[in-house]
């Protein structure tokens, strides 16, 4: 009797779920060996979402999937590359690499100037190439952005047969291959760049249906006007006279903005709320380090249309605000 698929991936569920809510996927790799509808079932599990944190493993698991792409590459969701700055050994004959692959700073005695290697580079492209289903990205390249810009071009393709719609990045610089990647992906909704700091604001062309975004204040000012963007949250520490400077451009997102992380000093944010109230009177969930005393006293500063949703962060507690 031949079991369905669908009854053999529950059943591998099962198998890798554990109490704390993680997943151990070694242990259905064994089942890949029981039959072809086990070993479709376990690749669907283990090749869902992947990070990759070192050269050498990219190197191996891009292999695989240019190598198996009608067969694994259909499956993965999330692809996660997170390489620092730091130099490792390649495995033997990967890709046609020579012996070290350096990312940002040299290796004492190597004589490697740090440049790309042709065949890695290319090993990137292809696997990207082969994720036609891909939904979220997220890429960290060096510490640098001399670096960022240097390594980076390979894993941002503009010819890719994905839409994403989710992608993150630690870029310092907002450079021409990022751009040609973000315009050809209209579809993302959720956009964070924490460190980015765009030199001008971007084409309209460039996340038009985004809805979410994550960055400095000069990303927010230049990336949520015209946009429908509904979610903000600021990475950079911001004080009243910058806050003051934002929010008239949040305020010109094309839809309201109904979600609002701002890392703020409690005295500032003290200060602050009657205008973030006046200008985003949509605001349904604010997070900003407010004392208790500021909302039993000052109840009457927060706009009608917020009592019956607004939830704060009230230094590290969640507190709703009710009438």
């Amino acid at each position: 009797m031949t079991i369905p698929e669908e009854l053999i991936g529950i059943i591998l569920r099962f198998v890798i779920a554990r109490p704390n809510g993680a997943q151990d996927l070694s242990a259905i790799v064994p089942c890949a060996q029981v039959s072809s509808s086990f070993r479709s079932e376990v690749e669907r599990l283990l090749y869902v979402s992947i990070v990759l944190t070192r050269p050498d493993q990219a190197v191996k698991c891009f292999q695989t999937i240019v190598k198996r792409r009608d067969a694994v590459a259909r499956f993965v969701r999330i692809l996660s590359i997170e390489l620092r700055e730091y130099h490792t050994a390649f495995p033997p004959r990967s890709a046609g690499a020579r012996s070290l692959f350096l990312l940002g700073r040299p290796s004492p005695g190597s004589g490697d100037d740090g440049r790309l290697l042709r065949g890695f580079a290319a090993l990137v492209r292809n696997a990207l190439h082969c994720m036609k289903n891909l939904q979220q990205y997220q890429l960290r390249i060096g510490r640098a952005s001399a670096a960022q810009n240097k390594y980076s071009e390979p894993f941002l393709p503009h010819t890719v047969p994905f839409n994403l719609r989710a992608f993150h990045c630690t870029f310092m610089d907002a450079s021409p291959a990022l751009f040609r990647f973000l315009k050809s992906q209209p579809s993302i909704e959720e956009f964070s760049a924490p460190d980015m700091l765009p030199p001008h604001p971007p084409g309209s062309a460039v996340l038009p249906c985004v809805k979410s975004v994550a960055g400095t204040l000069e990303l927010l000012k230049r990336l949520v006007p015209n946009r429908p963007v509904s979610a903000v949250q600021c990475t950079g520490p911001l004080d009243s006279e910058n806050l003051l400077q934002l929010l008239p451009k949040l305020a010109l997102s094309t839809v309201p903005i109904t979600t609002l992380v701002i890392p703020v000093k409690a005295r500032t944010a003290c200060d602050i709320l009657p205008s973030i109230a006046r200008t985003l009177p949509n605001v349904e969930f604010l997070s900003m380090p407010l004392p208790n005393v500021f909302i039993d006293r000052h109840v009457r500063l927060i706009p009608s249309t917020w009592i019956t949703t607004l939830t704060v962060i009230l230094l590290g507690s969640i507190r709703g605000v009710s009438g």
